[in-house]
């Protein structure tokens, strides 16, 4: 997640024990993020207090209301902005997808709206628009050139005091069998014929240190297991090992 402040001016800115046993029982923890418990249920992500809709401190913002929120370049179909607008009736949320795969409009609440363009093109507002911009899996779709324009066209539209947060996926392993490494370079090569890139934290915390109008800058990275020790999420990609066999 990543602040954007004004230079000037960032003030904006027994049987208890039972019960206590049970409740810990509903749980596993894996390098320190809390999951669910049950193998029936297919759910792998962690469920702790980390895994809300956004890390970035707008809460408050986007409670008192009026906070205008943009979902850049991959809405899909709109889940999250669907439900970050009921949680937060009072703001205004906007996406943007170059494909229209858009909510049917009987269906979409008043504070919400979307629309389809081309990111890499440039964002369709003016300057100092948004206060929180929220950009996600855009990797594979976005070269290493583009990435910087793109970055720049966000920290246009967000507000001086305004937040941005980027959600990336970084593909890495530590132990892998050779049927799961076969499968990994075929995803590799089919993001690198696009010219996209698997690795994001390469290319874009340098982006942002180049970029004056960012300050309080952080990365944080969150493990989700993969493998048998991952549950239902290990068995799937066991299936995809044996399908690649």
């Amino acid at each position: 997640m990543f602040n954007l402040t004004n230079k000037l001016d960032s003030s904006d800115n027994s049987e208890s024990d039972t019960y206590n046993d049970t409740l810990l029982d509903s749980f596993r923890f894996i390098n320190g993020r809390r999951y669910h418990n049950d193998s029936e249920v297919s759910y792998s992500l962690p469920n702790d207090e980390d895994e809300g809709n956004h890390s970035s401190p707008v809460q408050e913002r986007l409670t008192k209301g009026k906070a205008r929120v943009l979902d850049v370049g991959r809405c899909g179909t709109g889940k999250w902005l669907l439900e970050m607008s009921r949680d937060y009736q009072d703001s205004t949320f906007i996406g943007l997808d170059i494909s229209p795969m858009f909510p049917d409009p009987s269906e979409t609440p008043s504070n919400v709206a979307f629309l389809q363009c081309n990111v890499n093109d440039g964002i369709p507002f003016p300057d100092n628009t948004f206060d929180f911009v929220f950009q996600r899996f855009f990797s594979k779709y976005v070269t290493a050139e583009q990435w910087e324009d793109v970055t720049r066209e966000i920290v246009r539209v967000t507000k001086p005091g305004g937040w941005i947060e980027f959600f990336e996926d970084d593909i890495e392993y530590e132990e892998i069998d050779h049927f799961g490494l076969q499968i990994l370079n075929a995803i590799f090569a089919a993001i690198e014929a696009k010219k996209g890139n698997p690795h994001p934290t390469a290319i874009i915390p340098p982006i942002l240190q180049t970029i004056p109008e960012l300050s309080n800058i952080h990365h944080k990275k969150v493990p989700i297991p993969i493998g048998k020790w991952g549950g239902k999420l290990g068995e799937l990609v066991r299936y995809l090992n044996i399908f690649a066999e």
